[in-house]
């Protein structure tokens, strides 16, 4: 990712919610997280915090791959499906597949992968 991109998609995070997001073994898994911060412009780097007793953890350390969706304001639905037990999130929201097959949201301020 290029540096400006990078700035400019975390320009966009004042304070919110993002989804993140992962494939693992052919399965979409997603989480609503809060827990989100820059932490530097070259190389691109951000932190996120996933509880470690989640499968979506588990999905991300073992794939290797994640996405960052930093979702609008008129996407409150999507942060609450993802933070639900919801058996197939991804069949309830609008979504496209970016690198490595990893869910984007559509509709998202900004997506990183």
């Amino acid at each position: 990712m290029e540096a400006q991109h990078f700035k400019d998609a975390l320009s966009q995070w004042a304070t919110g919610v993002t989804v993140v997001t992962t494939v693992h073994a052919g399965q979409r898994v997603g989480i609503t997280a809060s827990s989100f911060t820059s932490v530097g412009l070259t190389p691109p780097q951000i932190l996120v915090c996933v509880a470690h007793k989640l499968y979506t953890h588990q999905a991300i350390l073992a794939s290797g791959h994640f996405a960052v969706n930093i979702l609008a304001e008129d996407q409150k639905a999507v942060s609450g499906l993802f933070a639900s037990r919801a058996p197939d999130k991804f069949a309830q929201c609008a979504w496209t597949p970016g690198p490595s097959d990893i869910p984007l949201i559509d509709g998202a301020l900004a997506r990183t992968a």
